[in-house]
């Protein structure tokens, strides 16, 4: 006499979903703990900043003409944490799109080596034109320049410019000042920031 089977079809098509329904919350929770962990994404710049009297003078300024602080190169920027010369080098930054311009934050800061000091700016900007920014220069020996409307142009090197998370041009500061010290002088710097907060 043939014996019917125990396992019914009805029985098997529930355990069929079951064990898919499994599968599907198993990789769901895989995928929550490995597809999250991409690697994050380290700010990187290059800063290559110049100090002199400009035309405020040389009494004025107190300072000769001359590289102030220059870390990374233009191709080559550090990324935050790495080291120069054996500085170590921090980087932050931020460029987020809001209402058809671009909130700028970036800071570039060279600790513990020789010039050791820091660059950063600040504003809202555009891809178009002439720009303004707030700008600092810092060196622990001699203290900080500020200037509240420095200009920020794209033009002189081609993919200069602004977009969510990177920004790369050149910042001219004719009267950045110590005010407590009653010091002036002028600024320029490249400055290329990439990889930030958007």
């Amino acid at each position: 006499m043939n014996r019917r089977s125990s396992f019914s079809p009805g029985f098997s098509a529930l355990a069929m979903r079951a064990f898919v329904s499994a599968s599907a919350v198993a990789f769901v929770s895989l995928c929550a703990v490995g597809c999250s962990d991409a690697d994050p994404v380290i700010p990187q710049a290059y800063v290559n900043a110049q100090m002199g009297p400009g035309d405020n003078g040389a009494s004025k300024c107190q300072l000769p003409p001359g590289q102030w602080l220059v870390v990374g190169e233009q191709y080559a920027l550090k990324t935050d944490g790495d080291s120069q010369n054996g500085a170590s080098i921090s980087v932050s930054c931020e460029v987020r799109a809001d209402s058809g311009a671009f909130v700028v934050t970036g800071q570039m800061v060279l600790k513990n080596g020789l010039n050791a000091g820091s660059m950063t700016i600040s504003g809202k900007v555009t891809d178009k034109g002439d720009q303004k920014v707030r700008a600092l220069f810092t060196r622990e020996d001699t203290g900080t320049f500020e200037q509240e409307d420095c200009a920020l142009t794209f033009t002189r090197v081609k993919n200069m410019g602004v977009a969510a998370g990177r920004i790369w041009g050149d910042v001219t500061c004719p009267t950045a000042a110590i005010a407590d010290q009653n010091r002036v002088c002028s600024a320029t710097a490249e400055v290329k920031f990439e990889n930030c907060t958007q």
